[in-house]
């Protein structure tokens, strides 16, 4: 089993919303003119995924509903993102950060960081028409990294009693072959690995319009 993610794993967040937090703020974003109108903030926190399964932490589709809700309220003004994660998975993510460009193009959609915005999270910010974050906010970790988990069918054998065996489809002689104990898949995994971190690299850049190379 692989899973590829954005994410920095390392990180230490406390994963909530708040809105008191962004009072101040939110008086320096009225002087971009919404001042007559609402605001609508979106609490972006916690490890992301897709969406497909139930989770406590926040998610791309549930995000992107939030955003097309904000976004058809003829009383907002404006959207504050307010990030605080780790990042998350990779599928999905560049579907929701598209999402938030073509939207700022109806409303200004802000980022407020007041945690951590860390490689999922901090594309989604950079996607946003302008970026703010607090004195002591965790940015950056740009890239992509996956994990791969393979059961020890020895250990289970002595241990557990349990023998697995592995049947494949003819037509796909190589579906979820494990990249720890077969070297073309590891191979495999990696490129697919440095490709997501050179989209995500593309991706931010063109967010913020940087030289990819300076990302």
């Amino acid at each position: 089993m692989t899973g590829i993610y954005f994410i920095d794993t390392e990180g230490e967040a406390r994963f909530t919303v708040r809105k008191d937090l962004y009072k101040a703020d939110i008086n320096t974003l009225f002087a971009e003119g919404v001042e007559d109108g609402h605001v609508t903030v979106i609490g972006v926190y916690g490890p992301l995924d897709e969406g497909y399964w139930d989770t406590f932490f926040s998610t791309y589709l549930g995000l992107s509903a939030e955003l097309e809700k904000a976004m058809a309220d003829d009383r907002c003004r404006a959207v504050i993102l307010a990030v605080n994660s780790p990042g998350g998975a990779c599928a999905g993510l560049f579907s929701f950060t598209d999402y938030i460009r073509e939207c700022t193009a109806r409303k200004p959609v802000y980022a407020y960081i007041h945690g951590e915005a860390c490689s999922a999270a901090y594309a989604i910010a950079a996607a946003c028409s302008r970026v703010y974050a607090a004195s002591d906010a965790r940015t950056g970790c740009c890239g992509a990294y996956g994990v791969a988990v393979e059961r020890d069918e020895e250990y289970l054998r002595k241990e557990a009693g349990i023998i697995r065996r592995i049947f494949r489809s003819a037509v796909s002689p190589r579906k979820n072959v494990s990249p720890i104990s077969d070297e073309q898949a590891a191979e495999e995994t990696q490129k697919e690995i440095d490709a997501l971190g050179e989209r995500y690299i593309t991706a931010v850049a063109g967010y913020r319009g940087i030289d990819p190379g300076k990302a």
